[in-house]
């Protein structure tokens, strides 16, 4: 399924010559799409982002979490760097799970036209592009990207169904289960009691099952979920502690600067998108957690 929907993507950024990246809100497209597509990788985006990541993050995180309310349907957004790109929401009953951009070209001269539309504060145009806006081409790519969606949409409810009609596996349980209550404190007796299991005879399963203790498992998800709200937020340290299990900052300073070799500020300042550093990170299975 991920390979059929994967080149589903390929065929419309053939088409219509855009690179396509998802932001996924809930961690359930990770499921159906590969890694890559999470992460802005077009040659015009790296570029920018070599001179002003800051300003990049600033209207992928602050502006969007405060206007994608809007984008009921596709609209656009306009970069500070001047590249233009669609902005296509992905929902699930009702709740916004996702977003696929499509970019990046110039925008028209009369750009105030487009809507709805998410801008940044302050355009700086360094860019140049030669793809340039098209309003005919734009609403033949606006349908595109709908079907696109409801092809994204679909593979998921199919790929949900079909994980529901098979029995986890205890592997996939344990993975599910550490991963979604990663922050709480007596985790390992609730895991225990998901189990049936005594705590002595659930430390030993988990080893036996995942190849790892119980305590690095948590400690995976943990730095998973202290690194994509470090990303995806503007939370201070102390909130992202508290949100991921820690009793205190120093122990979430401690702890990432040891996974990461990294500050938990220094992660946030120098992360770069288009290479996300997992590669440390303890191979959590099928399941990956809860990304915020």
């Amino acid at each position: 399924m991920i390979r059929k929907l994967e080149n589903t993507i390929r065929c419309f950024e053939y088409w219509s010559n855009l690179s396509v990246t998802i932001h996924d809100l809930t961690g359930k497209l990770r499921m159906i799409l590969p890694q890559e597509r999470f992460a802005h990788c077009h040659r015009l985006c790296r570029k920018t982002k070599e001179y002003s990541e800051k300003q990049c993050r600033s209207i992928d995180i602050q502006i969007l979490q405060n206007e994608i309310w809007a984008f009921n349907n596709c609209g656009y957004k306009i970069c500070h760097a001047g590249l233009l790109e669609y902005v296509m929401p992905l929902n699930e009953a009702g709740k916004r799970i996702g977003i696929i951009f499509a970019g990046a070209i110039a925008p028209p001269e009369n750009w105030e036209k487009l809507h709805p539309l998410l801008k940044s504060n302050t355009l700086d145009s360094k860019l140049h592009c030669d793809s340039k806006f098209d309003w005919e081409r734009s609403r033949q790519i606006i349908e595109a990207l709908r079907m696109l969606s409801i092809t994204i949409m679909h593979d998921l409810k199919e790929y949900t169904k079909e994980k529901q009609q098979l029995s986890p596996t205890r592997k996939e349980v344990i993975h599910r289960f550490i991963g979604e209550f990663c922050d709480q404190k007596d985790l390992l007796d609730k895991l225990s009691r998901k189990l049936y299991l005594s705590v002595p005879r659930t430390i030993h399963v988990v080893k036996e099952e995942t190849g790892h203790t119980f305590q690095q498992l948590r400690k995976a998800y943990q730095m998973r979920l202290a690194a994509a709200r470090l990303r995806f937020s503007n939370e201070s340290l102390s909130h992202v502690a508290v949100q991921c299990g820690f009793d205190n900052v120093s122990s979430l300073h401690r702890n990432f600067k040891k996974y990461f070799n990294l500050t938990p500020l220094a992660y946030r300042k120098q992360y770069d998108s288009d290479n996300e550093k997992f590669s440390d990170i303890i191979d959590t299975g099928d399941w990956p957690g809860r990304p915020y």
